[in-house]
């Protein structure tokens, strides 16, 4: 498990939604945390980085370039390995969690998962008018002041 903590004074955070809004720690920091998984090989010389943006949460590089995915996204034997080619060839692989909304998997299924802040909600309210062509499950907000 990364964890990771951002400081929403920052400026090179200002461009995040929502961030001001996020619950802070005892230093003013809004924390957050992504699942990780390093591969490295045992026996050929280090050699690159090769890092997988994966696609909900699963493993795709493994498949795409060894010939297999690791079974239930956990690689934990030669096998899963597939044919071993990046690992014979030096490459750490890196998988990380991006995604929050990752659906429900398969008993046994273990996907990357991302745990983002949670934005507070506005206290905001007005009075409004709805027009009477709007849907009423429709719900009308407004974005709060930062």
């Amino acid at each position: 498990m990364a964890h990771y903590a951002l400081d929403p004074k920052a400026a090179a955070n200002a461009r995040i939604a929502d961030l001001a809004r996020a619950p802070r720690d005892k230093r003013g920091r809004v924390t957050f945390s992504s699942e990780f998984l390093m591969l490295r090989p045992v026996s050929a010389p280090p050699g690159t980085l090769l890092y997988d943006v994966n696609n909900r949460g699963g493993i795709a590089i493994m498949g795409q370039v060894n010939g297999k995915s690791p079974a239930n996204n956990d690689p934990t034997t030669a096998a899963d390995a597939g044919d071993g080619f990046l690992m014979r060839h030096g490459f750490t692989l890196l998988f990380s969690a991006w995604t929050w909304d990752v659906a429900p998997q398969a008993p046994g299924i273990v996907p990357l998962v991302f745990k983002p802040p949670v934005a507070k909600a506005c206290a905001v309210s007005w009075p409004m008018n709805l027009p009477s062509t709007l849907p009423r499950r429709w719900r009308l907000t407004r974005a709060c002041a930062g």
